[in-house]
């Protein structure tokens, strides 16, 4: 990760981004790539972030999907994760990623 840091500037963006399509305000934190929340102090960020993260893995916020041959899933990143699973066992699995329609988002370079 440091590595990663050191080739990469760090970002920011919103934790909360508002979705056109849906109505809705969903959560925008990752435990691996959410390091502060920028408004708060680092013990205040940590424990927000910890709260965050937990509630974002609760199970009403989950779906499993059970493939089966010739299963296309699709989601949307803007409002949903993802956690890939080994549940596909020795079966062959193609995964795609496309942007069909997408806002622009509200990232910045860090002012560091």
């Amino acid at each position: 990760m440091d590595e990663l840091k050191r080739i990469i500037p760090l970002m920011t963006h919103p934790v909360l981004r508002p979705h056109a399509e849906i109505g809705r305000t969903p959560l925008n934190v990752n435990e691996y790539y959410t390091s502060q929340i920028n408004e708060l102090s680092e013990v205040e960020s940590d424990g927000l972030s910890r709260l965050l993260h937990h509630h974002t893995q609760l199970p009403d916020f989950q779906v499993c999907h059970s493939w089966q041959a010739n299963d296309i899933a699709f989601r949307d990143k803007r409002c949903t994760r993802h956690y890939a699973s080994t549940d596909h066992a020795v079966a062959h699995r193609v995964t795609n990623r496309e942007t069909l329609f997408a806002n622009k988002p509200f990232f910045n370079k860090s002012t560091d």
